[in-house]
């Protein structure tokens, strides 16, 4: 099963208006706690034999997480509006798990196979944050509008997790059974990654006759992004976790850039609209990656070209066709 959840929520949301300024706000607190007791007994029948595995498992977990959103709107004059549209989210976690697997059987019902004992633990936690402005022109020429939109985000992850298993094979010759071998394992594992990102947008509309407009748009995103992973086994000498895994250990940084320059046509009648157009889209990702000690620079230049295509009719206030193309 799924264990016992006790969950707490809380929300709260504020709205006013201040002259030309709409200002909305909300801020949302969840917190869930599970505690699972799980006893699983399984049996294996082969041809000429049987065994046994019984499970034993306490695991425990506690997540928080605090949200909060804002959205304000500024009415400059009654052709100028600017939005301002910021999120934010923290949250932490943790969890722990303790596992005792016992397997028995083949010819004789009691002959130990192996006995298994784990121990694993993680806390985390995590940061998130993004948001936008935008900009909207609209001229005295109807259909006439010129809009920008900034936007901007930034995430950290850390996470720190130790996994100590104690794992004992027993020999099948001799009787009583004795151990043959035994596999320890006893690591940290230390996480932590983060990103940041920025983009923008500017959109320029035309109006060609009554019905068609002619919209030109161009776009500029980048963001780079940072992983990083180590592994440090447990050194008896010092009774502490200093020992460095590189089989287990890496880190990647990557670094992507993305431009669109695209033109459309627009047309918009009294039960259908449609719209075609054309965007080129210059792309780079360069990437530093290091795994198993290994150091890589692997980059990438790409040039697309994405015709568009959209379709919209309205048989009534209840049924609408769409089609969309995207390529």
């Amino acid at each position: 099963g799924n264990g016992i959840n006790v969950t707490n929520a809380l929300g709260v949301n504020f709205k006013n208006k201040i002259g030309k300024l709409d200002f909305a706000s909300s801020y949302f607190y969840n917190g869930r706690n599970n505690n699972n007791d799980q006893l699983t007994h399984r049996k294996t029948l082969l041809a000429d034999s049987s065994f046994l595995t019984n499970t034993k498992a306490l695991s425990s977990s506690n997540n928080t997480n605090h949200r909060f959103n804002m959205q304000m709107d500024y009415m400059v004059d009654s052709t100028f509006s600017i939005r301002f549209v910021p999120n934010i989210s923290l949250g932490n976690t943790s969890s722990s798990t303790d596992k005792t697997v016992e397997t028995t059987g083949k010819i004789n019902p009691n002959f130990f196979i192996n006995k298994s004992t784990s121990q694993t633990s993680n806390t985390g936690n995590n940061l998130n944050a993004s948001g936008f402005v935008l900009l909207r022109k609209q001229f005295k020429k109807p259909r006439r509008t010129l809009s920008l939109n900034l936007s901007g985000n930034y995430s950290v992850n850390n996470g720190n997790g130790y996994n100590n298993s104690d794992t004992k094979y027993f020999s099948e010759i001799n009787q009583p059974p004795l151990m043959d071998s035994t596999i320890v394992i006893q690591q940290n594992n230390i996480t932590k990654s983060n990103s940041t990102g920025y983009g923008l947008r500017f959109a320029y509309t035309e109006p060609i006759n009554t019905y068609s407009s002619l919209q030109l748009d161009y776009s500029y995103n980048s963001s780079i992004t940072n992983s990083d992973k180590k592994t440090f086994d447990f050194d008896g000498t010092t009774s502490n976790y200093t020992l460095i895994n590189k089989r287990y250990s890496s880190h990647f940084e990557n670094t992507y850039t993305n431009q669109r320059i695209g033109i459309s046509i627009q047309t918009r009648k009294e039960k259908f609209d449609y719209a075609f157009g054309l965007g080129l889209e210059p792309t780079t990702i360069s990437s530093k990656m290091l795994v198993n000690d290994i150091l890589r620079y692997p980059k990438m230049n790409v040039v697309n070209f994405s015709p568009l295509a959209s379709l919209n009719y309205n048989f009534s206030k209840n049924s609408r066709l769409r089609l969309e193309y995207r390529g």
